[in-house]
């Protein structure tokens, strides 16, 4: 059974959470009319909340007992739009999780604690995202490695096998109107770095510029590569990853060059794009994700792409799931058990809590497509603690809130 016929889950941040806030409010409206003081209710709301939290942890299993891109997967394909990727959310899906892996991640090594997790978080951004217009979405793919894009067979380069620890060169020029170099040809000036380059010989030549098919050919003779028209974007990454040094030419000084390095570069054909991949970057593992579709499309699956790509890695670092449709009856039933031993004033409120989350869960079945099927949808806990404190923190404060509990009071009279 495929993900989408299996569940459905909604998406705690955007549902979850104003249900769950709608669900406290009106059993406190209906506490409030039984005489229960608003600030007593704000308190046990507040802390029920609290350790519902901390009984989170106790249901969630370590990731290390799941083949875990499978369960991310899963996961994360619940979390894109039906209305916009249709039934191609398993493979978008896995899309992003594979290159988040690719990126930064060795699932078959070390776990997440044994890793430098500020590198794979919080540093330099080394997944791509490449659109391309035309096909369907399911030509969309990921590869490992910095990918950029080419138009087919424009280099001479149709039959270019894998170049192994590939020397990198970029190259921007930008002439200085005030200098020499405005009367200069863009041409020219490639040529002239090229007598500069006598001993050194880069097997992959990048630069942002267009040139001219004898240039390139001049080039071609010199390296195994060479690429114009790349956009600065492209050649940002591929510098920092590769620990390239930009030339930015002046005629006046030596050039002071440093090649990047990877491991290998090669040449891809996917439908009707070609792709430069260099794999194996000094810098660190990269990934280039790339989407096909037409112009409405691919702009609004970019932006869900790179929403989904830190929650993957946050998930990644959290490193435990719980049962997303056993959670909520775990939770029901402790709750209940919280009200057997508390006093006789916070019973009703405890319960009254209980009763709201019973709402929600309620609710997610009704949503589910296949709401009886007996299967187990793995979630990260915090998900569900962010929702919950969330919820009971906004309610909590307009039952502190005088003029908003008048409100409140006033539409339940009415």
């Amino acid at each position: 059974m495929s993900i989408e016929e299996d569940y459905c889950l909604l998406r705690d941040e955007d549902v979850v959470t104003p249900l769950l806030r709608m669900e406290l409010g009106k059993e406190a409206r209906s506490l409030i009319l039984n005489g229960v003081p608003p600030q007593l209710i704000a308190k046990v709301f507040e802390n029920v909340s609290r350790k519902v939290v901390k009984k989170i942890n106790k249901y969630a299993v370590s990731m290390e007992d799941f083949d875990m891109k499978d369960v991310l997967s899963k996961y994360f394909a619940t979390q894109l739009p039906t209305q916009l990727f249709e039934s191609s959310r398993s493979h978008i899906a896995n899309i992003i999780v594979d290159a988040v892996y690719a990126s930064g991640y060795d699932y078959e090594g070390a776990g997440p604690y044994e890793i430098g997790m500020d590198d794979f978080e919080d540093g330099f951004n080394l997944i791509g995202i490449k659109k391309v217009l035309g096909g369907c979405v399911d030509n969309s793919f990921s590869v490992e490695g910095i990918g950029i894009v080419f138009k087919p067979h424009v280099d001479g380069f149709e039959n270019l096998d894998v170049v192994e620890n590939s020397e990198i060169l970029i190259i921007n020029v930008k002439p200085d109107l005030n200098s020499q170099l405005k009367d200069m040809s863009l041409e020219f000036i490639l040529i002239d770095i090229l007598k500069n380059l006598v001993k050194k010989r880069p097997k992959v030549v990048l630069t942002s510029q267009a040139i001219d098919k004898d240039t390139k050919k001049v080039w071609a003779k010199r390296c195994i590569y060479f690429a114009d028209l790349v956009s600065e974007d492209d050649l940002d990454r591929i510098a920092e990853a590769t620990l390239a040094k930009t030339i930015f030419y002046n005629h006046k000084y030596q050039l002071r060059i440093r090649f990047g390095t990877c491991k290998s570069f090669q040449q891809k054909i996917y439908g009707n794009e070609v792709f430069g991949i260099f794999s194996g970057c000094p810098r660190g593992k990269a990934a280039t994700i790339v989407l096909y579709g037409n112009d409405q499309y691919i702009e609004e699956a970019e932006m869900y792409v790179r929403d989904l790509i830190p929650e993957v890695r946050s998930v990644i670092k959290e490193h435990t799931l719980v049962d997303g449709r056993k959670f909520y009856y775990n939770l029901i039933q402790y709750v209940h058990e919280e009200a057997d031993n508390a006093d006789e004033d916070s019973k009703p409120i405890i319960n009254a809590f209980a009763k709201a989350i019973k709402a929600v869960s309620e609710s997610s079945q009704i949503h589910a497509i296949a709401p009886g099927v007996d299967t187990v949808v793995w979630e990260p806990p915090s998900v569900k603690f962010h929702a919950i404190l969330r919820a009971a923190d906004v309610v909590c404060s307009q039952l502190l809130d005088d003029s908003y509990l008048k409100k409140m009071m006033g539409a339940t009279s009415s």
